[in-house]
């Protein structure tokens, strides 16, 4: 049986999150609306701060040019066009007059980095005008050894921690050691920015994939965004989601063709099993692209299915890659779980097989 399209309303498979956090980020519908708009033109500013005892010597509008096109081209992109960011960039270093090791972030998750932050929004106050920007970025100088991390300011309309005399900046990040110094520049900054969009890490550390840069910030393997997010994020159309109730997969084989998840073509991108108001079994063709690099392997391009479950927190394997016994492990210790033709795997009595692969994407069979 081939799978009607006309069957079941794709807004049918956007499950609800019943949990609601302070950073009004998570998995789950509605997006909260205070985060980052995913549509249309999106303004930010990048902000150099110095520092008592570490001083900048490069140029920001040079170093930013070294990661900030393609962040830009990347979020272009997964978003098949609806996305664009422009990015201002302060052309000149900004004093904080105080020691890098005032906010104790010599180690993760330690130490004050929202008075970093704030300290960064105020140096810049005499020469900003803030009102233009949705979001803002705070990088420290290229030598800088005592903040170690720089996290995301997804942060909610009640606190002040964004204040400037313009607006309250809502979204934002900072920059550190691991930043500055690191080649995965781009991805840092998307990932980043992908928490302002309202996304989580859905991944545990001992369950991780190679699938999505919101778990997989220093990789160039396998970046895109999985397609529950992008779904998520209201990009795939509801005409390319095929959402099928659980109790519609029967003993009777169904049969759906699926595009590349990467492709902004009409079709099938993305299947949606719903199982219950808070989980799903998903199903997508990753392909290599210019951003899914895959090491250049071919023959781990495939068809994934993982399980998705919103009622879960950041870091609690929200989603799950559904793999066979023996998972591939071979993309630097990362879990790619891709089905080739003929291979199969099964997950809460729903079996998954890639039937045969063409031009037009892979042909799927869904049974019980």
């Amino acid at each position: 049986m081939v799978w009607n399209k006309g069957a079941v309303n794709a807004q049918n498979c956007q499950l609800q999150q019943l949990r609601v956090n302070f950073f009004g980020t998570g998995f789950g519908f509605p997006r909260a609306s205070f985060r980052l708009k995913n549509t249309g033109e999106v303004n930010g500013l990048f902000l150099y701060v110095q520092f008592n005892d570490v001083k900048g010597s490069d140029d920001p509008q040079a170093d930013a040019a070294t990661f900030v096109p393609k962040f830009v081209a990347y979020y272009k992109s997964v978003s098949y066009g609806q996305l664009s960011f422009k990015v201002d960039v302060h052309p000149k270093y900004l004093s904080i007059p105080k020691d890098s090791s005032s906010y104790g972030m010599t180690d993760w998750d330690l130490g004050d980095p929202d008075q970093y932050w704030k300290d960064g929004l105020k140096a810049a106050g005499p020469y900003v005008d803030f009102s233009k920007y949705e979001f803002v970025v705070v990088i420290p100088p290229s030598g800088i050894k005592n903040i170690i991390y720089g996290p995301s300011m997804p942060l909610a309309p009640t606190e002040t921690v964004g204040f400037t005399k313009q607006k309250y900046i809502y979204n934002g990040l900072m920059g550190g050691a691991d930043q500055r110094n690191k080649p995965t520049r781009w991805i840092w900054l998307a990932h980043e920015i992908g928490h302002d969009l309202g996304m989580e890490h859905q991944y545990s550390y001992d369950g991780q994939a190679v699938w999505d840069l919101m778990n997989n910030v220093y990789d160039f393997t396998a970046p895109e965004l999985l397609g529950w997010n992008r779904f998520f994020q209201g990009w795939l159309a509801p005409d390319r989601v095929a959402c099928l109730e659980k109790s519609a997969v029967t003993a009777t084989p169904l049969t759906i063709r699926l595009k590349p998840i990467s492709d902004n073509s009409s079709g099938t991108h993305l299947v949606l099993i719903k199982e219950t108001t808070q989980t799903a079994l998903a199903i997508e063709y990753r392909t290599i692209t210019d951003f899914d690099t895959l090491d250049g392997n071919k023959n781990l391009e495939g068809v994934i299915v993982y399980k998705v479950d919103v009622s879960k927190d950041s870091n609690q394997n929200a989603i799950t890659l559904v793999t066979t016994v023996n998972p591939n492990l071979n993309m630097r210790r990362n879990i790619v779980g891709s089905l080739q033709v003929g291979e199969s795997v099964s997950s809460n009595g729903i079996q998954v097989t890639a039937l045969s692969r063409d031009s037009e994407g892979y042909l799927v069979k869904i049974t019980q």
